[in-house]
Formats: C-alpha cells, sequence, structure tokens
C-alpha cells in the first residue's frame, strides 16, 4: 500500500490546495507520481520546515485572491444542512441537489447543479483494531492514485473541533482538485469527506466543508 507521511503542521487548508494549484500551473500537462518514500527524520524536519512557510503571502496573485473571495462568498444564511444518518451531515449551498456517481459507490454524494462540484460524505469499514487515522487517509491515497490523481499531499489539519488527515490531489492534468478529510468522530467510527472540482471552484468548495463544519447529527 503506499504510505504517505502526515508531516504539514499548522497550515490553512485552503492555502494548502492553492500551493498545490499553483504547483500544478507550473507543471501544466506533466505527469507527475506521489514520492511514496519513507522519509528519515533529517528529510521530515526538511520537509516541515518547507511546509511551514507556505502561507498565503507565498501563492500567486491570482491565487490569493481566490482565497479572500471563498471567505467573503460563503454565508451559511445560504446554506443547508444534508447528510445520511452515521456518515453525519455538512453544510452546502440551498440550490445544490443530490448527485449520483457514474461509478457506484456508497457515500452520501450532493453537487451543485450542474454537477461539477460536489461533497461526498461516507464512514469506513472497520479496517481492524490496530487501524487509526493514518490507515484509512493511506487507503484514500492510494485510491486516488489508482484513480488517476498526481502529485498526492498528506496533512495534519482541524476540522471543527476534530483533528483530521487531509488528502488532496490533481487530476486531468491540474484541471481538476479533490481534497479529502479523514477524522475519528465522537461516535467512535472513522468519517470520510471529499469535496471536488474544477480548478476555478475548488477552494469554494473546500470552504463550504472547512466554514459549515461536519457533524454526526
Amino acid at each position: 500500500m503506499v504510505n504517505y507521511r502526515f508531516i504539514l503542521k499548522g497550515i490553512v487548508s485552503l492555502a494548502m490546495v492553492a500551493g498545490l494549484m499553483a504547483c500544478s500551473n507550473q507543471q501544466e500537462g506533466a505527469s507527475t507520481k506521489s514520492n511514496a518514500t519513507a522519509h528519515n527524520d533529517e528529510q521530515q524536519k526538511k520537509a516541515e520546515k518547507e511546509s511551514v512557510q507556505k502561507t498565503p503571502e507565498n501563492l500567486t496573485e491570482t491565487d490569493a485572491n481566490k482565497t479572500e473571495e471563498t471567505k467573503n462568498e460563503i454565508s451559511l444564511e445560504k446554506m443547508k444542512k444534508v447528510g445520511k444518518e452515521g456518515f453525519g451531515y455538512v453544510q452546502v449551498p440551498l440550490d445544490w441537489v443530490n448527485f449520483k456517481d457514474v461509478n457506484p459507490n456508497t457515500s452520501y454524494q450532493i453537487s451543485s447543479k450542474d454537477g461539477s462540484q460536489i461533497i461526498s460524505i461516507n464512514v469506513f469499514k472497520d479496517a481492524g483494531k490496530d487501524a487509526n487515522e493514518e490507515t484509512y487517509a493511506n487507503i484514500v491515497a492510494a485510491n486516488m492514485e489508482s484513480g488517476g490523481g498526481q502529485d498526492i499531499k498528506g496533512a495534519k489539519v482541524t476540522l471543527g473541533k476534530y483533528d483530521a488527515l487531509q488528502v488532496y490531489g490533481s487530476y486531468k492534468e491540474g484541471t481538476y482538485f479533490v481534497v479529502a478529510w479523514v477524522f475519528k468522530g465522537e461516535d467512535g467510527q472513522f468519517h470520510y469527506i471529499s469535496a471536488e472540482g474544477p480548478k476555478e471552484n475548488i477552494l469554494q468548495v473546500v470552504g463550504y466543508v472547512e466554514k459549515g463544519g461536519w457533524s454526526l447529527k
């Protein structure tokens, strides 16, 4: 199984996704492979040092503007609570509709009316008594890679009151992005949320999840 190191700390998730978008801009059309090699302590410290420098100030002007626009545009007054018992609930815009993926899966999915922006929620099947967030995050990362994901990265983040692992990557030569959160709920189950959409909308979709949060009921 692909093994990703979750070493990014203390970074706003929107900024991380914007950083990935900037990276895709520089490598448009190039086929990239995620680095699944284990890091030694020195490499990990170097990666952490580099990661904390990826602040909004270091983003391109366009990405920084998109991040600011996302913060301003999201209003919970224009959102509705959706979800499924056992999977949990999130907030999405009032005009979003139920979505049915062409590849059948067990997730509860909802999308923008044109189907270009999608949020999925699910709960993982038990992977054993020793399984933790990283176990399930690695499953997500491996699924992304097998599905054509590129430049897949992992991060430690918070989603409301929950400590989560985030896995994110690009598709279709950097024109489409998927961002996933893996965390343990108060029910003792490991939960999954993903936000996906085209390059021009992904920061907004991520913002819906981050600002609206997740709740079990």
